[in-house]
């Protein structure tokens, strides 16, 4: 990945990021620090992207409130509006829904295989 990007060194990495857009540096920046602090902590990567989901959802805007009269729906009827709102936070409950069954149904794939591995007496080797 970093050949296809073009990087070879720390000094093409910091001209890679000078072009950036300040938010999006930001943005690397807290998300290594949140990676660091949960690998720190034993946490693992299926459980760190529950946590962010979670608290991602939870900071989406309510079905009117902030919202309300901004951008490209600022035209529509009040009816629509809640409509449009209601209808981004289901597709990103949606979305999450699927993330966690992917999840879960990984973790007991996960298990069933190492459980029937060690009934038949093959080796584990757990990373």
């Amino acid at each position: 990945m970093q050949r296809a990007a073009g990087v070879a060194s720390f000094g093409d990495i910091t001209q890679l990021l000078s072009t950036a857009p300040r938010d999006v540096v930001e943005l690397l920046r807290i998300a290594a620090v949140v990676r660091n602090v949960t690998a720190s902590l034993g946490c693992s990567l299926a459980d760190r992207l529950r946590i962010n989901g979670t608290w991602a959802f939870r900071g989406l805007p309510g079905y009117g409130g902030a919202w309300a009269g901004v951008g490209p729906a600022s035209s529509l009827s009040e009816a629509d509006k809640k409509f449009a709102q209601m209808g981004y936070r289901l597709n990103i409950q949606a979305r999450l829904l699927v993330i966690r069954g992917y999840l879960v149904a990984n973790a007991v794939l996960n298990r069933t295989l190492l459980a029937t591995l060690h009934v038949f007496g093959q080796p584990v080797v757990l990373y």
